[in-house]
């Protein structure tokens, strides 16, 4: 294997909690997809079982390739062209989040902080760490989850109880005000809003009880889904679902109101800090699955020959892909990016699947024939 270390089931749950978390945490477009009112909560909740559903081509793959990533079985299954345009898809996918999580983390503090001053300024540094926990390989990675994301959702909690005071459960209703279809459609939108089901067909191999993957997919889905509803209540609770539509950062703008007996404030300074913490943590996350996926791909001897140019094509896609935070918000818009998502973590894996399947009856059949 190109990568010789492993994570534990634990590391395996914190990634994936961390991949989902932060984009959700940032942006949050939950409230301007269906329902687009206050029921954004309920569709979180049933958008479990659909995340549930969604994995399920991955996970049967990874039963049937266990020591291989999807960009190895991918060639296995449907020949070495045809194969390698495939991992090729997938490689470049892991470059885009990468790039559109830095380019999202730039805006951020050139859209408010400080305007003034250059993109690059903040796109560089968080590259550059990113670039030295992916040479260092997926254990480095796991040990900083075990670091960054308690800090995250500590804060979060304590954070959470400075809420109580404002938040209004009144404006939780009515529910159901425009019946249960939008809520079913917006639970298919938010399951499909992010693409932690890759990391299973990446790091499946990597895994120390590969037996437990599933069920570190399963335990990192309830914790996600439990904290984003906590936050989807909070933020409607607080501000209202026709006025958080309008708020590019409704998370954050919640986090910047809190007043606590004229002591506590400007607690959204903290909050950045492990925002930013969370944003390194996950671009290192695909900076490292991009490395590991190219040199599968092109079966060099050591992922870290790569680390450079992958670096660059980061940086230099995150500059020019989007020209404003106006373009990159109509790509993160449920519109483009749940199909993009699905493309990769649905379609694919069931057309891969449905290849393995015949094949494997095709071997059974040719068998009984020749006895």
């Amino acid at each position: 294997m190109l990568e010789g270390g492993k994570i534990s089931s634990l590391q395996l749950v914190l990634l994936l909690i961390v991949s989902r978390l932060i984009i959700d945490l940032t942006f949050n477009y939950a409230f301007l997809a269906p329902p687009a009112n206050q029921d954004v909560w309920i569709s979180t909740i049933l958008s479990f079982l659909v995340s549930i559903i969604l994995v399920l081509p991955i996970i049967i793959l990874g039963k049937r390739h266990p020591n291989m990533t999807i960009i190895q079985y991918s060639e296995l299954l449907l020949g070495r062209i045809i194969g390698k345009v495939i991992g090729l898809l997938y490689i470049c996918s892991f470059l885009h989040v990468s790039a559109y999580e830095v380019r999202l983390f730039g805006e951020y503090f050139t859209a408010a902080p400080m305007p003034e001053t250059p993109l690059l300024v903040f796109l560089l540094p968080v590259v550059l760490v990113a670039a030295y926990a992916a040479y260092n390989g997926l254990e480095v990675i796991g040990r900083m989850s075990e670091i960054i994301l308690p800090i995250i959702l500590i804060t979060m909690l304590m954070a959470g109880f400075f809420f109580i005071n404002d938040m209004e459960l009144k404006n939780l209703k009515p529910v159901l005000e425009e019946g249960i279809l939008p809520v079913l459609l917006g639970s298919v939108i938010s399951a499909s809003r992010g693409i932690e089901p890759l990391l299973l067909a990446m790091l499946g191999p990597y895994l120390n009880v590969k037996k437990k993957k599933a069920s570190s997919y399963v335990i990192a889905l309830l914790i996600v889904t439990v904290i984003l509803t906590i936050i989807d209540v909070q933020i409607l609770a607080s501000i209202g679902a026709n006025q958080v539509k309008h708020l590019s950062f409704p998370y954050i703008t919640l986090m910047r109101e809190i007043s606590f007996a004229d002591i506590i404030e400007r607690i959204d300074l903290i909050y950045v800090g492990i925002w930013i913490l969370g944003v390194i943590l996950k671009v290192s996350l695909y900076f490292y699955l991009a490395v590991l996926g190219s040199a599968q791909l092109f079966n060099l001897k050591s992922y870290k020959s790569v680390v450079l140019p992958v670096g660059m094509s980061i940086v230099l896609v995150s500059v020019f892909l989007y020209r404003n935070l106006v373009q990159l918000s109509q790509f993160l818009s449920y519109k483009i990016l749940n199909p993009y998502n699905l493309f990769f973590v649905l379609a694919i894996p069931l057309f891969l699947l449905t290849v393995s399947l015949i094949k494997k009856s095709s071997k059974k059949y040719s068998k009984k024939m020749q006895t």
